[in-house]
């Protein structure tokens, strides 16, 4: 509908985006996918909804490769924290399924760390989930080498939010 052809859409919600303010005027969208526009997915009545604008969905059309980067935050430690990856402008996060001790290598190597480390939780983050079903090998050079879903793609919520410690030590 946008013109975005070819793009990958990622539906995020939750303010990911900002907050919306006026009317609200659509509520229970169902979409198949082929529909030319918003207004012919399945609906409630234009304005009949039981939303705030803390629930205001968006969607980022997506094409290209990102020019990603990654930070830890939350941590009392350089070293320690929730990992947040930057793509396509945005920060997010990672979620933990799929997670381990390859993907651990990778975050601190990408990080300059020379060691492996461990993996836990270290808050909720914010923006989207960029990255899910992570399948590290663990000699990749940045994690958004290794096998994984879709950028976006997920069945997360930043419950699920992970994070690492690096070692400052060889190991």
């Amino acid at each position: 509908m946008l013109g975005h052809t070819g793009a990958t859409a990622v539906a995020v919600s939750e303010g990911v985006l900002g907050f919306g303010r006026g009317l609200i005027l659509l509520d229970a969208v169902e979409c198949v996918g082929n529909e030319t526009e918003l207004g012919k997915c399945v609906h409630k009545p234009f304005g009949d909804h039981n939303c705030d604008h803390i629930e205001d969905a968006g969607v980022l059309c997506l094409s290209g490769k990102p020019n990603v980067k990654v930070r830890l935050r939350g941590g009392l430690y350089e070293t320690k924290g929730r990992v947040e990856i930057q793509a396509f402008g945005i920060w997010g996060t990672i979620c933990m399924n799929g997670f381990g001790v390859e993907e651990v290598k990778v975050i601190c190597r990408q990080l300059g760390y020379p060691g492996s480390g461990t993996f836990e939780k270290h808050g909720y983050g914010s923006g989207p989930i960029w990255m899910a079903d992570l399948a590290c090998v663990g000699n990749e050079t940045t994690i958004e080498e290794c096998p994984r879903k879709p950028w976006g793609v997920n069945n997360c919520n930043h419950f699920h939010d992970i994070g690492v410690t690096c070692s400052t030590q060889e190991s």
